[in-house]
Order: C-alpha cells, then structure tokens, then sequence
C-alpha cells in the first residue's frame, strides 16, 4: 500500500500531508518538535483499516512552511487542526483523532472548546493534571518580547515562539480531564496510552 505525498497551502501555510489506506479516517497530530515521521512505526497498522492523515505541522520539524505571520501558540495550532479537518470535508464525528504529546494538548483544547468534534480520540503520553505555571499576561508579555527581539533576530523570535508555546502545553491546566469527561458527555471515547505503540492503535481501531 503506498503512501500519496502532498502539498496543501492552508491559511498561509505549505502543509505536507501523508496519506494511505482506505476507511474511516483518522489524522495524527504529532509532537513537538517531531515531524509526521514519529508515526511511522504504527502507521502500516492502522492503514489495515483505516485511511490514515499524517502531517508536519508548520514550524515543527519536517517539510511544512509556516506563515511568517503565525503567531505560535496553543490557540493558533487548536485552529489550524480544525481548518485540515475543515479542508478534507468532515464533519463531526466522522473522523477520529490520535494526539501524541504536544498534538494531544492541541486536541485537549479544540475538544473542550467544541472546534473539534471526533468521534474517538486516542492520547498519547499526553497528561491530562497539572498547575498554573503561567499567569493571564504571559501571552501579551511574550508577544511584546518577540515584537522587539524580531526587529533585529527573527531566529531569535522563533525560538521564543516555541518556547511560549512549550510553556502552555506543560501548564496542562487543572482539572481538564474533568473538562473533557464533561464535554464529551455526547457518546465520544477517550483512551489514553504512555507510549506510542502498536497495540494502542490496534485498540483503537476495535473500540
């Protein structure tokens, strides 16, 4: 079974998309700052049963071109998974989502949030409890930091970016599994798993 290779510009972005298998889809969100390439170990697997989606997310590692003008964050990633499901034509609960690590905060947030509606979602070393380490100003001390660092190191801006958005991944703030039990009270699965592992998908697939 091969793999079909693409290149998408969604809202400024050039996304490379890798995708193969037939069935029910599921998209892959991959962790800072691996490229679609972590999955590769169980991607064959799931193809048995599924049509499976694995991109690069702009700004991690891989073959994706990010807009000069995103703003890196929790937030602006949420939205940018909502907008690839939005491209493919799938509306709620006729796809399923696996988030490994970071991918799974972004999940965490749209699921919560009601941007994303899938069916099944799969966790991976994704934690769920955890405390403010940040506080409401973050955000704006930061944009300000990276507005005056970018005139003379966009390197610099960049790496301030990700660090931002590390920060906000690790806040996992308090009580969202309470939040995600409580909004997906509408016949929608959680599973979680440690590691990313065959037998994980395999679950998956047969729930």
């Amino acid at each position: 079974m091969k793999e079909q290779h693409s290149i998408k510009k969604i809202n400024g972005h050039e996304i490379f998309f890798r995708e193969v298998g037939e069935g029910r889809p599921i998209l892959l969100i991959p962790p800072f700052p691996s490229p679609s390439l972590v999955f590769d170990p169980i991607i064959p697997t799931l193809a048995k049963n599924r049509k499976v989606i694995a991109f690069d997310l702009p700004g991690f590692a891989g073959k994706s071109k990010l807009d000069p003008d995103f703003v890196i964050s929790v937030e602006n990633y949420t939205n940018l998974i909502a907008q690839i499901i939005h491209r493919y034509g799938y509306s709620d609960n006729e796809y399923d989502l696996l988030g490994y690590s970071t991918g799974g905060f972004f999940l965490q947030n749209g699921i919560v949030k009601k941007i994303l509606n899938p069916d099944k979602t799969i966790f991976i070393s994704t934690s769920y409890k955890g405390r403010f380490i940040v506080w409401r100003n973050l955000e704006k001390i930061f944009l300000k930091l990276v507005t005056a660092v970018d005139k003379f190191s966009p390197l610099l801006t960049s790496l301030i970016g990700r660090l931002y958005l590390i920060l906000v991944a690790l806040v996992d703030f308090k009580n969202k599994k309470d939040s995600l039990k409580k909004n997906l009270s509408f016949k929608k699965t959680i599973k979680e798993y440690s590691t990313l592992n065959v037998s994980a998908c395999l679950k998956l697939i047969n729930s």
